[in-house]
């Protein structure tokens, strides 16, 4: 007895599945309401389920709801819903960080392909809706410290670089967007830092011409020679930042070698300092660093120091 009462549970779930499923395609030219009965299927069945079916339900319930979602998605694209106010009806979480894991959030991706499909000339991008939503600069720091499945990360990442691009970012706007300037000395260690790496080789890929590099833009984004040798000399002195500062403080002195900058210009041109007894500790300790790697460069000093990376 059992046996048939599942059986005929499981027959009248699939009915109900393939029903709801046919109703979507036969929207068309009808009102465009969402049907109410089908929207409540899923949370009906569960509350008609005897306790200890659930768990073979479960496959129906969620094959109902996916229905329900196609059902709201069709609905509101043939009326034209803008993306935006789709997020709002979504009920998506006001706070980034939620919102980035929320689950409607691959609902609103879905809408955001049917509405560029129905719409080939007027493209809206998901990450595009979120910034505007939220905030750019919010969303891109969000998206650096987001608890996420990497494919899903990178799933985001790839379309917040396609957002930044075709809304011409450059590697400087994205600089400032992650508000790197703000953390100093442990941008070196900081996941925003590979967030602009990644977005500067996207935009090289995307542009041949371009030949914009993470040292230049780390250097123009920090204020110039003097406040990022500066900075990267505070870096060395964070144990997990020092292998990151060293590469970019070889670039920085392999810069200053190349002009033929001697030692002891380094104060006066780089600094502005023109007396060596006004000068700071911080200063001072630059230059006798930027001393040993000048004497290497001219082969004084046989021993190597430095190790140039070929991709600055």
């Amino acid at each position: 007895m059992r046996a048939n009462v599942v059986l005929i549970l499981l027959t009248t779930t699939a009915l109900l599945v393939a029903a709801t499923t046919a109703s979507v395609f036969r929207m068309g030219g009808e009102d465009n309401a969402v049907p109410t009965a089908i929207l409540s299927t899923t949370n009906e069945a569960e509350e008609r389920a005897p306790i200890g079916l659930n768990k073979i339900l479960s496959p129906f319930k969620g094959a109902t709801a996916m229905v329900a979602d196609a059902v709201k998605l069709r609905s509101w694209l043939s009326k034209d819903t803008p993306v935006a106010d789709v997020l709002v009806a979504l009920k998506i979480s006001e706070r980034v960080d939620d919102a980035l894991t929320d689950p409607n959030l691959k609902t609103l991706s879905k809408y955001v392909d049917m509405f560029n499909e129905k719409y080939p000339n007027n493209q809206v991008s998901l990450f595009g809706t979120l910034a505007g939503h939220y905030g750019d600069n919010v969303v891109a720091t969000a998206l650096v410290n987001a608890k996420l499945a990497a494919s899903t990360k990178a799933d985001l990442h790839l379309r917040q670089f396609e957002h930044w691009f075709t809304t011409g970012k450059s590697a400087k706007d994205v600089f400032k967007l992650l508000e790197m300037a703000d953390d100093g000395p442990r941008s070196l260690i900081s996941c925003k830092l590979t967030t602009l790496e990644d977005y500067i080789k996207f935009s090289r890929i995307k542009n041949h011409h371009d030949s914009t590099n993470i040292f230049r833009v780390l250097r123009n984004g920090f204020g110039g020679d003097k406040d990022f040798a500066i900075m990267v000399s505070k870096a060395m002195d964070i144990p997990e930042a020092k292998l990151n500062a060293g590469i970019y403080q070889d670039a920085l002195f392999e810069r200053w070698f190349k002009s033929n900058m001697e030692p002891q210009d380094v104060l006066m041109t780089v600094f502005k300092i023109d007396d060596v007894a006004t000068s700071g500790a911080r200063e001072q300790s630059i230059v006798s660093q930027y001393k040993k790697y000048y004497e290497w460069e001219l082969g004084i000093d046989q021993i190597p120091s430095f190790v140039r990376p070929r991709y600055i």
